[in-house]
């Protein structure tokens, strides 16, 4: 199962791909001191993941990492639920007020790049808050448009390990049909002038 995890909160958006294995037996393994977790310790990208590949051909504002999950709260977090998750790729860039104009290309470049298509994506985990207003808007609105074109459940989550909580709920069969924002407090919404 093929998973995109979107986060649109702040200047600096983020998306990622994940790939569950659904065959696998519900009992998981500790992961911390598996032979794929251990080799990739040596190593760590910039965001702290052990890296297979950096892209180079991106600005320094814009990265590209193909990794697995080793930090120790995602194998916690891994172990505790009996996810069999591997992190296929992940992506961060400087979005700030070009999100809108940008975030369908980022997708379409991280898939092009693990050469996948948005067909094979088969569920969607979106951050839902608390953050900015239009940035959540922007990326919930991708994300249950995604949903629907494609007709895959979407679950939206927050917290540290959001995309873990959410493959989670996916992997339990959980589908929000539409994701909703929280905002944290009420929107601050200009009223029209008469």
């Amino acid at each position: 199962m093929l998973i995109l995890t979107i986060r649109t909160d702040k200047p600096d958006a983020e998306i990622g791909l994940y790939i569950l294995d659904l065959r696998k037996a519900r009992s998981s393994p500790d992961l911390s001191n598996s032979p794929a977790c251990l080799a990739g310790t040596a190593g760590r990208a910039a965001n702290g993941f052990s890296s297979f590949d950096v892209s180079s051909d991106t600005s320094p504002s814009e990265k590209t990492v193909f990794a697995r999950a080793n930090s120790l709260s995602e194998r916690t977090i891994l172990r505790k639920s009996s996810i069999d998750a591997k992190k296929l790729a992940y992506k961060t860039w400087h979005a700030h007020r070009d999100l809108s104009a940008t975030i369908h290309q980022k997708i379409q470049d991280l898939l092009n790049a693990k050469g996948s298509t948005f067909r094979k994506v088969e569920g969607i985990v979106v951050y839902k808050g608390p953050g900015s207003f239009t940035g959540l808007r922007i990326g919930i609105s991708v994300a249950n448009a995604l949903a629907y074109g494609l007709n895959v459940p979407i679950v939206s989550t927050t917290g540290k390990d959001w995309q873990l909580q959410g493959i989670d709920r996916l992997k339990k069969g959980k589908n929000e049909t539409s994701a909703v924002p929280d905002y944290g407090s009420e929107p601050h919404i200009t009223l029209p002038t008469k």
